[in-house]
């Protein structure tokens, strides 16, 4: 945050993904600030993740079970915080945006009170530089492509797709055409052994 503030910019924005472990300090910090949560199937967003060799960090991305932990770590989190700070967080399906990108980002404008710009609907025209993983992908515009690309990888899912079940609940159907059976979500089977 420290080379944003260098600026006269009222409005800094920073994406980097471990930031929603960091909300409750960013709010203390700037109690005015707003948060954007933008979700993607967790089976996508996991092997997004394991397909990409990080830099640094990101040790999670190396394995299934890190994976299937990260993701239940941030969705857990993310409940807390928005129970928490309550209207300052902003949840955002990925597939919706992407399907209609000018209805999702002005949704997410209103939401930070900014005006809509026609730099925000051609973002993939920037001059400027980009040094993350999705250097590639800023230079493009929004595409649905990767939605649903974990199907590439089902036969090597299953494990994955049964430590990460109790987010996966509403795809159990796609699951199963891809021969990815869910066991119940663990805290299902804890109930279940309570009352048999």
């Amino acid at each position: 945050a420290g080379r944003h503030r260098l600026t006269t910019a009222p409005v800094f924005i920073d994406k980097m993904p471990e930031n929603y472990s960091c909300i409750g300090f960013i709010h203390a910090l700037f109690p005015r600030a707003r948060f954007i949560d933008v979700r993607r199937c967790a089976l996508d967003t996991a092997v997004a993740n394991l397909r990409q060799l990080y830099a640094r960090g990101r040790r999670y991305s190396y394995s299934q079970a890190d994976m299937a932990a990260q993701s239940r770590d941030y969705q857990q989190l993310m409940q807390y915080w928005d129970d928490t700070l309550c209207g300052r967080i902003l949840r955002v399906q990925y597939e919706s945006l992407v399907a209609k990108p000018e209805r999702g980002i002005e949704r997410m404008l209103d939401f930070l009170d900014l005006p809509m710009e026609d730099d925000c609907l051609s973002f993939h025209r920037t001059q400027r530089p980009v040094t993350t993983p999705s250097a590639e992908q800023v230079r493009q515009p929004l595409y649905i492509s990767s939605i649903g690309h974990w199907r590439n990888y089902a036969p090597h899912l299953g494990e994955l797709a049964n430590m990460m079940s109790e987010f996966l609940q509403d795809d159990r159907e796609e699951l199963s055409k891809h021969g990815i059976e869910l066991s119940a979500p663990s805290g299902m089977r804890r109930l279940k052994r309570l009352f048999a």
